[in-house]
């Protein structure tokens, strides 16, 4: 139970990457607040996962008073408030010759602003902790955050975006004993990701004919294996690490060729 009696936020968690993170908390001894921005998937979770464990919120992150509400909500209901994970975002396609104003402040306001405003808002919290690690932030990020495709630029900044502020953040933040690292996610199987390659006329067995240079292992990542890399990063005895770029692929980033 390496997170017992943790109370940790997570935004966008009614289903996804997000709802894997807060089962993986809950199965190792926290406490969660839920959040969603759709009434029945919010209370489904809610029901897979025990009332007893958690506390739903609902609420868009375009509205920039939805941060704090969160903080608000886990310190009435559990008294305290241990962590974040800003998971929560939106890609909408676009490249830079269809970008908009309305896509680049939706996209910024929900994958930046939100991520910033819980922050600010959380450690305000975090310094009222005591002991060698008063609050823990971990920041759900994209390998798109160092270039991306093309068909999702407005995205791909949004996460670079992100991975500086945390860099930004961990250097501020040190001092009060207060770690923010980030999880350059890889492509994941999701509900929504599901739904975005059938809305692009791609056919229901799209994940079984997958570009194997892409996809080493024949398959692309789960929510459940994501869920791990960031309770690990949530648990005490990770250490001080902060400020940490953590990119999550099957095979390496760095010199892959694809040709191979």
């Amino acid at each position: 139970m390496v997170l017992q009696d943790k109370v940790i936020i997570v935004t966008g968690s009614s289903n996804g990457i997000g709802f894997a993170i807060a089962q993986n908390i809950i199965d190792n001894g926290g406490k969660v607040i839920l959040h969603g921005r759709k009434e029945t998937d919010l209370s489904g979770a809610v029901a897979k996962l025990g009332e007893e464990n958690v506390h739903a919120v609902l609420g868009d992150l375009q509205d920039p008073t939805v941060p704090q509400t969160l903080v608000d909500s886990a310190i009435r209901t559990f008294g305290k408030l241990d962590g974040i994970v800003n998971n929560a975002g939106v890609y909408p396609r676009d490249t830079i010759d269809d970008f908009t104003v309305e896509n680049f402040e939706f996209v910024f306001n929900v994958n930046v602003r939100a991520p910033m405003l819980l922050t600010q808002a959380a450690v305000k919290e975090f310094r009222k902790n005591s002991g060698d690690y008063r609050g823990t932030i971990v920041n759900i990020g994209s390998i798109n955050a160092l270039g991306g495709l093309s068909k999702i630029s407005t995205y791909s900044a949004s996460k670079g975006a992100l991975l500086t502020f945390t860099r930004n953040a961990a250097k501020h933040l040190a001092k009060d004993k207060i770690r923010i690292n980030q999880l350059n996610v890889g492509w994941t199987k999701t509900e929504n990701e599901n739904a975005t390659q059938l809305a692009e006329g791609n056919p229901e067995d799209w994940e079984d004919h997958l570009d194997i240079n892409m996809c080493p292992w024949g398959r692309i990542w789960r929510p459940e294996e994501v869920a791990v890399h960031v309770v690990n990063m949530l648990r005490d005895d990770s250490g001080p690490m902060t400020g940490t770029m953590y990119e999550l692929e099957q095979f390496p980033l760095y010199g892959h060729n694809f040709s191979d």
